[in-house]
This record gives C-alpha cells, structure tokens and sequence, in this order.
C-alpha cells in the first residue's frame, strides 16, 4: 500500500509539473512576439526593464512628490480635481477624440501636460493646434540649450539616441528649450490656463538614461515647474487599467502595488508554480486529516501457511506419530505400493532398484525404511520424508 501511495504522489507531481509548463507555453508570451529594443521599448512606469519609466516614477515619489499611476481614459480627468500635472511617455494605444477634447479642456482649466514621445501626431482646440513629431534626416548636431530658461537651468548636456525625432507645433507660440541649428527638441507652450511640454526623447526619462549627462536635471526642471498637486503618469494608454483609479493605502493597496510592480514580469508566475508545487507537497507528505482507517489485509490462502500452522499444531500437542502414519499412506496412495509394504534398505538400493525398472525388469518393488512412531528427533523425521520424496521423483520418471 505505501508503494501504490509513493507512485500517486510521484505521478500527481510529474502531473502538476506538466501542467505547470503548459500554463507557462500557452499564457506568458514572453516580450508579446518581439524582443524589446530602443526604438520599441515599453515606456510604463511598471516596466523595470531598460527602456521603462520605473527609476523615473520611484525618484519622484522618494523625493515626497505626490505621483499616481492613471489608469483611466482622459475623458475620466476632469473628476481628479487633485491632478495638476499629467506626464504620458511613448502611448502604445491610440487616442480617441473624446479623449483628446476632454484632456485639451483639462489643460485650458489649468493642467500642465507633459508628452514625451517619439510618434506624436496630435490635433487639438477643435484643429487649431497639431503637435507633430518626425525624424531627423542628419543626425543631431550637439543638441545645446537654445535659451536659458527655467526647464533647461542647469542643464549643460544631454544624451540622445540616434532615434530622437524632432517636434513642432502649428499655430501656436512656441518657446524652443533644447535643439540644434534646424530642429527644436523640447518646446511648450501655454493654452488657457495650463501649459504643454512637448519633448521628442523618451530616453531622457528611460530607466537606461536618466543617469546620462544632464538628463536628470532636465527631468527634474519639468517637475519642479508642475503647480503643486498630484502628478500623474498615464498608463491607461499602455494597457493597464479599465476601471476608475484604486486607493492604494493600507494592506489591501500594498498587495496591489506589489501587483502592479511584478505585473509584467514572470514573477506572478513563479509564486503561483512554487505554491502549487508546496500544496502538492503538503498533499503527499502532509498527516491525515482524518480518523484513520485499517489498511485492508491480503487473504492468507497459501498452502505453506497451513502446511507451517498444522506442523506447530503437531509439535504443539506432541502428535509425531499421527504425522508419520499420514505421511506413510499418503505415500503409499501415490505410489500405489501393498499396504503391507515395509521400508527397508539403503539409498543405493533404491537407486538399483529403479534402474531395472528402467531395463524393464518385471516384478521391482520398493521397502520403506522403518521409522519408529515414538521417535521425536526432527532431523531424522525430516530425512525419512526428503527419501520419501526422493523415491517419488524417481517413481515419476518412464522406464
């Protein structure tokens, strides 16, 4: 029975196990069919990989300013009256104009938008307004502040990629930050009582170069000019969220940030395989949780275990002679000898004896060798016995 309960639990976790890499094959698609580069990298604040946002978000909130993740299309700001300032860094879902309407009334009530992208192609003031961005067909030539102003204070050099696009604004005044001689790179401007910050380098704020050159104090200056409030980051255009924004305080909040930190990684995935592999093992190895029952016997139909029972019966009750006599007519019945038939001789008799039955000598006869009743010596009785055996099995063989 353990043997049986050993080979269950070995088959329940090579099951387990099996069915565990099936999960991993059919539902983790890994970087969704593409190895993520510079120019394709995922800009969420989620993202801890090179091209994410993550350090960007983290150094915020160490700094003690107020930094929320939005997780809610743009036609939802208007009921976060605490959202000063709305940062959305390389979108990978498109913009609806619902929403465009909706963030372009936000910013004119007073919020500062800031968009940092390399694919910019927005219409906004019912199609007065279109920030574009595109490509530079020379590569930079030493990007350098263009004017000393309160975003590029402290800034002396940035780091680009070859990837960096330009941006520009249509029919609307503009102030230029950060360009060379044809192209601007960072530029915003006021509308109503807000403002928008264009910057066509997301590498700036990127996990892998914010720690390059001056990036980080460019970043910093757009922070620091945001009215006081909470900033917010936009990850509802990376796909995350489809419902109005979570409070994230207490236990409840903890678990959900430490989600929303591991969200894009195999990490769930992993503590979900370790506690099925725990449970299984709690399973197989674990006490009964309930009264235990009898292990079921085997039947005992085995011809030894009467033989065994009915000779310490006989040596029990001292029946020696009552052996010896069944012993004696069992072997005379097989042998179909006389039953006035005594056993005499040597052991070379009996061997000569059944070489002329073989030679067909008619008339051969066998004499078992005598055996008082009252003997009680074990070792001779088992002889007696092993002779009359072997008196059979010559018995058995053709003449």
């Amino acid at each position: 029975m353990r043997m049986k309960r050993a080979l269950l639990n070995h088959l329940v976790l090579l099951g387990l196990l099996l069915a565990i890499i099936g999960l991993n094959v059919l539902f983790y698609p890994g970087t969704s069919g593409e190895e993520e580069e510079e120019w394709n990298g995922d800009r969420s604040i989620y993202s801890a990989r090179p091209y994410g946002t993550r350090a960007f978000f983290l150094l915020l909130k160490e700094m003690g300013y107020p930094v929320v993740a939005y997780e809610e299309p743009f036609d939802r700001l208007a009921a976060h009256e605490n959202i000063r300032g709305l940062f959305v860094i390389g979108a990978r879902l498109p913009f609806t104009s619902e929403e465009l309407g909706a963030l372009e009334q936000w910013v004119r009530r007073g919020g500062w938008l800031i968009i940092i992208d390399r694919k910019i192609d927005w219409t906004i003031a019912d199609g007065t307004i279109r920030i574009v961005s595109h490509p530079k067909f020379k590569r930079w030539q030493r990007p350098r502040v263009i004017q000393p102003t309160a975003l590029t204070r402290g800034v002396e050099s940035i780091h680009l990629t070859e990837y960096a696009h330009a941006v520009s604004v249509a029919s609307a005044p503009v102030t230029e930050h950060i360009g060379d001689a044809t192209d601007a790179l960072l530029v915003d401007f006021a509308h109503g009582n807000g403002r928008i910050i264009v910057l066509g380098e997301p590498h700036i704020v990127a996990n892998n170069g914010l720690n390059e050159g001056d990036n980080l104090v460019l970043a910093l200056n757009i922070v620091r000019h945001i009215p006081s409030g909470t900033i917010a980051f936009d990850e509802y255009h990376h796909g995350y969220g489809t419902s109005p924004m979570r409070a994230r305080t207490g236990v409840v909040g903890a678990f959900l940030n430490l989600y929303d930190y591991f969200k894009a990684t195999p990490v769930i995935w992993l503590f979900l395989q370790m506690s099925l592999i725990a449970a299984s093992l709690l399973y197989s190895r674990g006490r009964r949780f309930t009264r235990p029952r009898p292990l079921i016997a085997p039947r005992r139909t085995r011809s030894l275990e009467y033989i065994a029972a009915m000779g310490d019966l006989a040596r029990r009750l001292n029946l020696t002679s009552w052996v010896i006599e069944n012993v004696r007519s069992g072997f005379q019945r097989r042998c179909r000898l006389p039953t006035s038939t005594l056993l005499v001789g040597q052991r070379g008799d009996v061997a000569g004896a059944f070489a002329a039955r073989r030679a067909g000598h008619p008339g051969w006869e066998f004499r078992v060798p005598s055996l008082e009743p009252e003997t009680s010596d074990a070792q001779a009785l088992i002889r007696w016995v092993q002779h009359l055996r072997h008196i059979e099995i010559q018995m058995r063989k053709r003449p």
